[in-house]
């Protein structure tokens, strides 16, 4: 291959780079790696690893968490979600039979 034949090719490959890394997020999630369409095209946060998201910063990056919606990879935004569920539910169940023995107590 001569020289302009290999500068030829970088520069194909360097646009077509370019390209994806303008019109896509490169998203690493708990179940792999996913592509995911981005809703306005620019070169910002090419990669991104979702694995340690929260709440805060999916609201942070809530142009990836919309492209994620609209690709059907809710799952992803919604997993950091569930961790906050868990706890409250919790507090509200230990409320709850708190609530109930104090009323048991007075009736007995």
């Amino acid at each position: 291959m001569n020289r302009m034949s290999s500068f030829l090719l970088g520069i194909v490959f360097g646009v077509v780079s370019l390209y994806g890394a303008m019109h896509y997020y490169v998203v690493h999630s708990s179940d792999g790696f996913h592509m995911i369409a981005r809703i306005s095209p620019k070169l910002s946060n090419p990669y991104v690893d979702v694995r340690k998201f929260t709440a805060a910063d999916w609201q942070k990056n809530n142009e990836l968490a919309m492209a994620s919606l609209r690709a059907n990879k809710g799952k992803m935004v919604q997993e950091p979600t569930a961790n906050f569920q868990g706890p409250i539910q919790q507090a509200v169940s230990h409320a709850t039979v708190m609530i109930n023995d104090k009323a048991n107590l007075a009736n007995w």
